[in-house]
This record gives C-alpha cells, sequence and structure tokens, in this order.
C-alpha cells in the first residue's frame, strides 16, 4: 500500500467516525484525484457541498476538476463547468481568485474571457 492509499484509508475512517463535516469528503476527492481515481473524486466534492453548500473548498476543487483535462477515454474538460463552480468558490471566499490565477489546473481555461473577468 502506497502513503497516498495509507493516508486515503485515514480519511475513509474520519469520515466514517463523522461523515458530516464537508472537509473529510474534500480531502478524499483529493487524494482520489492524485490516485487517478476521478469518479471517486468527484462524488466526494459533491459529497462535501451536499452537507455545506457553502464549503467554498470543494467548490474550488471540483473547478479544478472540471478545468483539468483527464487522462482517461471521455473524460474532457468543462471549461463552463470549471467556471461556473469557480464562481461559486469566489462568491463565497474572495481569496480563491489569487489561488485561481496561479493555479495551473487552470492553465488551459487562463485565456477564456469568463476567467479573466472572474478573476480579474
Amino acid at each position: 500500500m502506497t502513503r497516498l492509499e495509507e493516508i486515503l484509508k485515514s480519511f475513509n475512517k474520519s469520515i466514517k467516525l463523522d461523515p458530516y463535516i464537508p472537509l473529510f469528503y474534500t480531502n478524499t476527492g483529493y487524494a482520489y484525484a492524485e490516485l487517478g481515481r476521478y469518479d471517486d473524486e468527484i462524488k466526494d466534492y459533491m459529497n462535501a457541498i451536499n452537507i455545506d453548500d457553502e464549503f467554498s473548498f470543494a467548490w474550488y476543487n471540483m473547478a479544478c476538476y472540471y478545468a483539468t483535462p483527464k487522462l482517461i477515454e471521455n473524460m474532457p474538460e468543462d471549461d463552463q463547468k470549471a467556471i461556473d463552480c469557480l464562481k461559486k468558490a469566489i462568491a463565497i471566499d474572495k481569496s480563491w481568485k489569487t489561488d485561481a490565477i496561479e493555479d495551473n489546473d487552470f492553465d488551459l481555461i487562463k485565456k477564456n474571457p469568463e476567467f479573466i473577468k472572474l478573476v480579474g
């Protein structure tokens, strides 16, 4: 078992202890992304948002998910979903603007006029 898989196992134990903390799901989603388990990644971001629709970290990570092309078939980037999720994250917490400008996950949409307008 890799170190990341061990960490994921710990995150999942945390969820079993308290399934109502959105950060736990966001952390597992990120770990799934690192493992290339993209279906699990997006499900856990959605779980976090279902618990707390104002949890900006989950919205931001979902924006990254949609902005980043996946290396699996039929999983293209989705610029509009990425921008919509990023809008939600920024509406909740303006500091995500700076992160989005610097984040390589958004490289493919940084020239999109809506992205430029959103992050200023």
